[in-house]
């Protein structure tokens, strides 16, 4: 069955360790957050610096529509000491897979996030995605995918 939505992302799964020299992707994505010290920018820095050493188990979702990137998501099976709002000691990624998505302010509402999640479930195996709401629209955006056998950190 195909899900309609009221704009139809083109997504793409990258693994992080192909485009973590790509300045410009990662420009992008760094944009396409909430602030410089959001858990998006933190986990950027963690896996591009943890990326120098060692291959990561990261991957990065993005949404396109008119080729450019109006919204992205991070799947990462690397620990975080990240504090989020319900997680104060971090991310474990015996816990399962984490997930963090973050859709610029235009395209909201359009099912870009629905697309990025539901894309999100099919790459993370049969591991849960570990989700971390920033605020309570988040919060209740992530609510409606319980289904798709979610955590909430």
């Amino acid at each position: 069955m195909i899900q309609k939505y009221k704009l139809q992302a083109k997504i793409d799964v990258l693994d992080f360790n192909t485009i973590s020299k790509n300045t410009k992707l990662i420009k992008t994505l760094r944009k396409l957050t909430l602030h410089p010290g959001s858990g998006l920018n933190y986990e950027l820095d963690h896996i591009i610096s943890k990326s120098k050493i060692n291959k990561v188990k990261v991957k990065v979702i993005t949404a396109s529509h008119d080729e450019k990137i109006i919204g992205w998501a991070l799947l990462s099976r690397e620990n975080s000491s990240y504090s989020f709002m319900n997680s104060y000691d971090g991310y474990k990624s015996n816990d399962g897979v984490l997930f963090e998505i973050f859709v610029s302010k235009e395209y909201r509402r359009k099912g870009i996030g629905s697309q990025l999640i539901i894309s999100a479930r099919k790459h993370s195996g049969p591991k849960k995605l570990c989700i971390a709401p920033w605020n309570n629209p988040s919060y209740h955006f992530y609510d409606k995918f319980k289904r798709y056998k979610t955590k909430e950190l």
